[in-house]
């Protein structure tokens, strides 16, 4: 039994209860199969890992154990938006939620650690970085008993451990706490990806629950075309038929900018959403696309995390996504109310060849890596500068027309800490690191080999036309036991 739910008489009292609070919550009479698994396992004191579609519940599996137990519970959540969005949602409901993030005024901040302070909090959602600050575990210990931790968007441990470096200090993080209920949820991971997350987080024993993630109500088709003309005249025709809110994904921002333009030429009504826009204008997209009738967005894989818009009514790729994760997660957001919905992939020989240049660029040959290695120290060595500078310099050297490829290799020195920040602006030499080039290059060079593979298994499961052929290829990816 777990000694955080020690107040409850038997597992059949904690069970028969979370089931009366999912009704008196949530309005749900029953708990579906997963969440009743997940929510036994933590009476278990079992560490348990969530695999799970896109609306089918998964918070209930944290949010019910959370309001059962005799603490706090921690939700480490990766996006701002989606802490705001969980904790309006739990407050609605008159469930004592928080949030703590950088967008928040001191003030707020103030009030929240004051509610802390006295125990006027049942759920707190923090970024990773907050979580592993020692300040924040200091403050947590010294006034609240953590009774359970969950990691929304699990999958982000791995995906994220270089862009938020914050990831890799979980296990050390994770062990400050008094022995609490951990919980991971995410909707797509893999075998690989799965250990990946276990290795970074040192946990074991782990309870794996896994959800089907293909909906019965998404109609699933595809559609080749020989050019890339063809295949938008295909997309807009079969977008005309379509009714309600949608997302047509793509690969490139230059692509949504592209796709964006044509559409409004022809009078159909759509906004755009990628990494490459100001932050009012994401905004006034995401605001757009949640709250009007009938809205359409064109967007890259930066949309979609924890938007809640039940409603979509298709997801259209205008091209090829780069992996089966990417595919199935943003296909997953359409119909998560449960009536029919259609997904539809427009995709062309070009594809291939874009996502492969793409993959050129983001893993470069060990002797483009190794010669502006060279480079980058001997002028670092002549004089500290900043990043402008650096590219500016080899860029001249080297003799290309684009930064794109160099700044890509100084991302990855940096990323092993070949070079650093001196300070915010400025770069020097690392005086000591943990990878000699040579053994990054290698890195690099497996990596990228791994999405290779990752490409070819969604084109040989999008070129499969044997249904039963499909879902094992679909199963044995993402270790679904059929």
């Amino acid at each position: 039994m777990n000694p955080n739910f020690s107040h409850f008489k038997d597992k059949n009292t904690y069970l028969s209860i979370a089931s009366k609070l999912c009704e008196y919550y949530f309005g749900f009479k029953t708990l579906r199969a997963h969440q009743m698994d997940c929510i036994n396992s933590t009476w278990n004191h079992t560490c348990t890992f969530l695999l799970s579609p896109t609306g089918s519940g998964k918070s209930m599996c944290y949010v019910l154990p959370a309001l059962m137990s005799q603490g706090i519970s921690i939700i480490i959540s990766p996006l701002i938006s989606l802490m705001d969005d969980q904790v309006k949602k739990l407050k609605d409901r008159s469930i004592l939620a928080e949030c703590l993030h950088s967008s928040m005024s001191r003030e707020r901040k103030k009030e929240v650690l004051a509610k802390l302070k006295i125990g006027k909090i049942k759920i707190l959602f923090v970024s990773v970085e907050r979580f592993c600050t020692p300040g924040f575990i200091r403050f947590i210990l010294e006034h609240n008993q953590v009774s359970l931790i969950a990691i929304d968007e699990a999958h982000c441990i791995s995906d994220w451990k270089f862009f938020r470096p914050s990831y890799m200090k979980l296990n050390s993080t994770l062990k400050s706490f008094d022995n609490p209920t951990l919980i991971f949820l995410t909707a797509t991971a893999t075998k690989s990806k799965l250990r990946s997350i276990f290795n970074i987080t040192g946990t074991d024993s782990i309870h794996l629950v896994v959800v089907n993630s293909i909906r019965k109500n998404l109609n699933i088709k595809t559609f080749f075309s020989n050019s890339y003309e063809d295949k938008i005249l295909l997309l807009i025709k079969y977008l005309k038929e379509q009714a309600g809110s949608g997302i047509i994904y793509t690969t490139t921002r230059e692509e949504t900018e592209n796709l964006s333009l044509i559409l409004s030429r022809m009078n159909i009504k759509c906004k755009k959403y990628h990494g490459g826009l100001i932050s009012t204008e994401k905004e006034e997209s995401l605001k757009y696309f949640l709250q009007e009738p009938g809205s359409l967005l064109i967007a890259t894989k930066a949309f979609g995390m924890g938007i809640d818009k039940p409603d979509i009514r298709f997801v259209f790729h205008s091209s090829m996504p780069s992996c089966m994760e990417d595919y199935f997660q943003e296909i997953g957001r359409a119909g998560r109310d449960g009536l029919s919905s259609n997904t539809y992939m427009f995709y062309s020989p070009e594809d291939v060849t874009v996502h492969r240049f793409m993959l050129d660029l983001s893993f470069p040959e060990p002797y483009i890596i190794k010669s502006i290695y060279k480079l980058t120290t001997l002028y670092l060595r002549q004089g500290v500068l900043n990043k402008t500078q650096l590219l500016s310099k080899l860029k001249e050297d080297i003799k290309v027309r684009s930064c794109f490829g160099i700044e890509n290799v100084l991302d990855i020195l940096l990323r092993f800490k070949l070079i650093s920040f001196k300070d915010r602006m400025l770069l020097t030499v690392s005086s000591s690191c943990q990878y000699s080039i040579k053994e990054v290059t290698k890195i690099i060079h497996q990596e990228k080999k791994e999405q290779l593979k990752k490409l070819s298994t969604l084109i040989r499961y999008i070129n499969t036309t044997n249904e039963s052929l499909k879902d094992k290829l679909y199963f044995n990816y993402f270790n679904v036991t059929v």
